[in-house]
This record gives structure tokens, sequence and C-alpha cells, in this order.
């Protein structure tokens, strides 16, 4: 059935995942629908007739629609969050239907930070993210976001040299919807590309060809928001949400080209960042300020254009600053702060301009919107628009965002990304399952311990190797928590384990169970959900919840699957449910982390919730499943099968390669234990390493910068007087390799 929790102590283990592929916007369209998945029909929009817009609108657009939200359709779309959608939206020629599939862009440690107050900011569940194709064309992008009553966006066609930007007037409750091509030559936009002094140039670095056709790693990109935005986004909250949304418009690029990037963390300043807009004092800062990402990335109003340095993925030079557009007079203008940070991270990640003389093999320029830059023939322009690294934007072909980097930038910087080793794979959801001997109908895991309730109905341990039978009971469903097995029998009472012999009945009755270490549940008579108050009473919990499974999360809030099959989660501030998207489960279980995984209605396959309503889908068909401490999933099938999966961890994904200290000569650290002085000596590494020490939650408390000469050992001595007594790790991420070790604080 499921897994709970139970107070132990547990050092991390390193489960690497299997490399996989990010999708396309229209692969993923297609999955879904293989899937099965119902494109619902959405209809949000009242166009508005253009004599009764009160708004000015740039004379310089030719074609544009004003439209504004039907509201009674808003707030049933809100309500339900879908996962796909079929999304109509008003068009100056025709009605565009858009077939969209919610995006989760973020990482599942992505953290907000007010600064300089370090206050953390909830993310904001009423945004929500989509990506997907316009009906009919498998060559368009889109990516739209949805917050409140405001709705942003970009609509790239194959065949066209424009881009749509969709998003809301100034000072007005009406969106709009309009071709970029009509004000692009009003974009000022210019890029400085640095030289990275770490590196070798990218010439030399880039043959011409790649055979990598996707990226197998993930960067993780974190913003800090300047002060100028969060002022006009009245605060840290409305910057970010902000920021976001733009970022799903240019993860939704990268994705275009097989190449994914996620959202891993934003400050946001609320007064004058100590850096100012200057990339030198940033990268300074940054340096010595430590920050949950492979590139740190500055945004602000108040920078002409955009500056970063090439290749700077996973040394000290991983840095970049974005001038992005607040507006035009009083219409949005996403496609051009798009297209900045899209540009300046794609030098981060390894690729020169397209007008530089350094591709086709022969030190040539791939197009010539701008003159050369290295003495070589200048190009013509291209037909259909530029792409993303050109500088097309400055003449009447314009930016075409479906055409992405092009393929030899793309190639480049897949090839950049894959060879690096600071950077995490893509999580693999399809590892295999391994099949355990034995049959069983339910399954409980909990922290060290699997049991099962056999085809018998009598509970069963596992000792690693095969099934204990454990006698006293017969049950039909079964749970751990407090570290002990709970059971529900056919006469729907409970029972508990407290030594693998004895079993003591617990007072009242219940169809289902779920606990963890201070918090049990219950689904009783009418469906209704309990929690158990002590003293052999269950209290009815408010909100009229009803569920067919249960299991409770690690805050104490109980997750059901309802009767209506729709999964819900349990809010004890407000005594209300919250609808979780509109997936339809049969079984539920959370792990010790946090981590919500539901069998889907029907076909039995495991999924992951990964917030905002959005369920991602992992390999295997059961009726049963249960999450152990260690990540790894149990479960049984129709044919009473029982399996356990393996590469499933619960543990942040595992940047790769690495290196464990303890089993290499290649450092050494000492005094360990350390009271005050802790010294780092690398042996001879050709490698620039940022260090960062942490504790056993992964709070990152220390970060330093190691540069290493081939030649010579090289030893840092760090001030650890501070620490208090207990358990930490280092961790040196350099660019060919991790090396970790765990060290003791006296």
């Amino acid at each position: 059935m499921k897994k709970n929790f139970f107070l132990l102590f547990t050092l991390f283990t390193a489960i690497s995942f299997a490399q996989t592929k990010p999708k396309t916007p229209n692969q993923r369209v297609i999955q879904e629908k293989n899937a099965g998945a119902l494109f619902e029909t959405v209809n949000l929009f009242n166009s508005v007739v253009k004599s009764k817009v009160s708004e000015l609108v740039p004379s310089e657009f030719k074609e544009y629609t004003i439209f504004s939200f039907d509201k009674s359709q808003l707030a049933s779309f809100k309500s339900k969050a879908p996962t796909t959608i079929n999304l109509s939206i008003p068009d100056q020629k025709s009605e565009m239907s858009l077939e969209l599939v919610k995006a989760r862009i973020t990482t599942n440690d992505y953290q907000i930070i007010e600064m300089p107050s370090g206050k953390t900011i909830k993310p904001d569940d009423q945004l929500v993210h989509y990506t997907g194709i316009v009906k009919g064309e498998p060559n368009s992008v889109v990516a739209i976001s949805f917050l409140n009553d405001e709705i942003s966006g970009i609509i790239s066609f194959g065949k066209e040299s424009s881009n749509l930007v969709i998003g809301k007037l100034k000072n007005s409750s009406n969106q709009i919807i309009y071709r970029d091509n009509d004000i692009s030559h009003l974009n000022n936009f210019a890029c400085q590309a640095l030289d990275n002094p770490e590196k070798e140039s990218t010439q030399k670095q880039f043959s011409g060809n790649s055979l990598e056709k996707a990226a197998i790693k993930s960067p993780k990109i974190f913003f800090d928001i300047a002060n100028d935005i969060v002022k006009d986004k009245g605060g840290a909250q409305g910057a970010s949400n902000y920021i976001e949304a733009l970022f799903n418009q240019v993860a939704v690029l990268y994705a275009n080209d097989n190449i994914s990037i996620r959202l891993s963390g934003i400050k946001a300043w609320t007064s004058t960042a100590p850096f100012s807009n200057d990339l030198n004092k940033y990268r300074e800062y940054r340096n010595k300020n430590s920050f949950n990402g492979d590139l740190g990335h500055l945004v602000t109003y108040n920078y002409s254009g955009g500056l970063a340095w090439v290749n700077g993925l996973c040394g000290s030079y991983k840095y970049g600053v974005s001038g992005i557009h607040k507006s035009f007079k009083n219409v949005p203008t996403y496609s051009w702060s798009v297209l900045v940070v899209a540009h300046e991270l794609g030098h981060n990640l390894g690729s020169p301009h397209t007008q530089d003389c350094k591709w086709n093999n022969n030190n040539t320029a791939i197009d010539g919107c701008v003159d050369t830059v290295g003495g070589c023939a200048k190009p013509g322009i291209p037909s259909g628009g530029g792409t993303i690294m050109s500088y097309c934007h400055v003449t009447s072909a314009g930016t075409n965002f479906n055409k992405g980097f092009g393929p030899q930038p793309k190639a480049l910087i897949i090839s950049t990304i894959n060879s690096k080793g600071c950077v995490g794979n893509i999580q693999n959801p399809n590892c295999n399952w391994s099949k355990k001997p034995g049959n069983g109908t339910d399954i409980g895991a909990g922290s060290n311990k699997v049991y099962v309730v056999g085809t018998n109905k009598s509970i069963y341990r596992w000792n690693n190797s095969n099934w204990i039978r454990m006698s006293g009971v017969t049950a039909k469903r079964i749970d751990v928590a407090y570290g002990s097995p709970y059971i529900v029998t056919d006469k729907n009472e409970i029972y508990r384990n407290l030594s693998n012999t004895r079993w003591t009945k617990v007072p009242g009755k219940a169809f289902d169970i779920g606990g963890n270490h201070n918090t049990l549940v219950h689904i009783g008579n009418g469906n209704n959900i309990y929690s158990y108050a002590g003293g052999g009473k269950w209290n009815l919990l408010p909100g009229n919840g009803k569920g067919i499974r249960i299991d409770v999360a690690n805050d104490g809030n109980p997750w059901i699957v309802g009767t209506n099959n729709h999964i819900y989660q349990y809010i004890g501030s407000t005594n209300k449910w919250s609808k979780k998207g509109d997936f339809k489960a049969s079984d539920i279980s959370i792990s010790r982390e946090g981590d919500v995984w539901a069998l889907q209605l029907n076909s039995g396959i495991p999924h992951k919730y990964k917030g905002s309503g959005v369920w991602e889908k992992f390999n295997g068909i059961l009726t049963n499943i249960s999450v152990q401490d260690n990540g790894h999933l149990w479960g049984v099938n129709k044919n009473t099968n029982i399996y356990e999966n393996t590469c499933v961890s619960t543990a942040n994904i595992i940047e790769a390669p690495i290196v464990s200290a303890l089993e290499t000569d290649e450092v050494k650290i000492y005094p360990n234990p350390a009271k005050d002085i802790l010294n780092i000596e690398l042996n001879s590494q050709n490698d620039i390493f940022n260090l960062d020490i942490s504790d056993i939650n992964g709070k990152i408390l220390q970060t330093h910068l190691i540069d290493t000469n081939p030649n010579t050992n090289t030893t840092k001595s760090l001030d650890v007087s501070e620490l208090t007594t207990g358990i930490y790790f280092v961790k040196m991420k350099g660019e060919k390799k991790i090396i970790t070790h765990k060290i003791f604080i006296e």
C-alpha cells in the first residue's frame, strides 16, 4: 500500500540515475496522447472590439488582438488546473488552438529568498506553466504561464519569421497578442561575449559536428533579481513570479533543441545589491557567497543588452547579466527578454555568436546579420529569421524562436553540457523493476523493513532474501508507521506490531490506514478521514474529505485518493482539501522525504507528484505501491507478484562522476575530526574546484574556490571554528569530477 516514517538517523546514499533525454514540446504532446491523456478544451477568453478598447496600443502594431478573461471560465480552470489542455486563443486572422502540457521548470530544491533579509518566500501555487504546440503545427513552439488574471507567453511558428507575444496590458484587465516583428527594429539589444580565462577557445573545442543529438545532463540555473525589478513587481513574490514565467519561455526554446535546463533558485533584492550591475563584481560576490545552481545569472532593467563569459559552466566564470525589458509603452515585450536571457545563457553553455569566424570547420561565420568578427567574409542574411545566438534581431529578418540555436550552436552547447562533470544527469524515470520471491496483495515499507500481505492474508516480513511469516492475524491492508506495521483486517479492525511477534489491537474501525513518526490517520465509516488523538480516540478531520486510500506526509497532513479517484492534500492551517491536478489514481504512498507517489487509475502506472498539479510518469504496472526510506519503490501487480525498483531515489539527482575521497589519494582532509582549522590538500589536480561545506540536511554553510596547480600539491586551510559539533560533508565540484568527503567537527 504505502510507506511511512521512522525516526532514524540516516546518512545519504548516492544513487546515480541512468541517462535520459529531454523531450521537445511536440514530443511531450505526442507522449501524453499516446498515454491516453484527454486534452480538455478550455475557452477562457472573450475578444474585445478594438473600437471599444480604451488603452492606447502602439501605432507600430499592424496585427494584434485585444481580449479579456471570461471570469467564470477562469475560476473553473483554476480549480482544475488540468495536466493537458486544448487552449483557444483569439487572433487577428482566426482563433488558434494550443495543445499544452503542464510543465515543471524548477528543481526539487528550488528556493526563493528575499535579500538582504534572508527570508524564504514560498513559491506561488497559483502560478501554472504550460508548454506545447499550435494544433496542426508540429514544428511550432508554445510556452504559456497563468497567474491570477494574467497570461504571459510566446508562440513561434516554423513557417513564419516573427513570434507571437501574449501578455497583460499595463494598468488594464485586458490582454494582448501581437507579432513582435512589428517592433523588432526598436530592440536595441547588444551583447558582449567575454572569453573565459580558464578555458581554451571554443574554436579549439568544437570541430563543427557532433554525434550527440540531445543533452543527457540538465544545468541548474540560478537568478539574482535586481532591486529595480523587485520594486516594479511589488516585492520579492511578484518579481520571482515574473522571472519564473520568463524562464518557462526560455526553457522551452532549449527543450525544442533537446536541451534541458531547470530553475534552481532565486534571490530577489529589495535594496541595492552589493554587486550593482557589474559582471566582475557579480562574479566576485557569487564566488564568495554560495548559490544553488550551475550558472548564476543577474537580471535587471538597468542594463542595455547582455554580458556573459563563454563556456563558463563548472568554473569560476559561470555568470552572466541580462538587461531585460520592462515594456514597450504599455505593452509587454516578453520575446525581447526571452531572447536576451536565452542568448546569454547560450554563451555560458559554450556558444559564441553566429557572426563570429569560428564555425563551419573553416573559421567562417554562420550568418551575416551584422559584420563578422574575426576577419572572415560576411555571409548573407538567413531567410525565415535568425537563430538565438545571432544578431538578426537588428535586421528585418528578425529572430525566429522556432529555429532555436541552429544546428552548429546547438551541437556545441549539447557537447559542452554533456562533457561537464559538475552537471547532474537528467533523471531517468524508466528504471527496471526487480522481481522478488513470493506473492502478495498489499505491501508496506518502512525505514529498513518491508511487509507484505500474502495471498493467504497472512503478514510476511522481508529479511533481504525471503519472506518470514508473522503469526497472529490476517489482513487486507498494511502500512508502516512508527517503525512498525499497522494492518486493517477483513473486519476493518486495526492492529499494530511492536516486536515482530506480538500484535496489539488499536481502537477504531478502518478501511485504510496511514502514519508517520507522530501522526496516524485512517479512512473510516462513510469514507470519512480520521486522525488519532491518543487514548483510543479518533478525531474527524473537517473539510468533508472522502477517500478510498490514504497516506500522511512528514508535516502531519494526510493525502487521499478521493472517492472520485482524484488526489487531495489536507491543508491543516485552513482545514480544507486541495486537489492535485486532474490525475486519477488507485493507490498512494509518501516517502520520508515527502515525495508523493500514486498509481494511475486503470493503467496502474506509477506517477510522482512534481508540484503545481503535475504528475511525472514512471514505468511499471502495479496494483499497490509503497516507498522505502532509501527511496526504493515496492509494489505488487495484478498477478500478485512482488517487485522492487532500486533505481528510484528520493535524494536529489546525483551529479556525476563522483569520487569518494576515502577511496583515492587525490585529496587529503585533515585533521578529521577538526576543531578550528580544516586543511584540504589536493594532489596535482589541473582543475578549479568550488568547495562547499554542508550539514547533514544538505544546507550549504561555507563556500570556497580552490585553483589547483597540475605540477604541485595545493593546500587550502578553512576556518571551521564557528561550526557546531557534528557531522558535515565537504563537496568539491570541478570541471572534470566531483570529490566528496564526510568530516567531523568537535
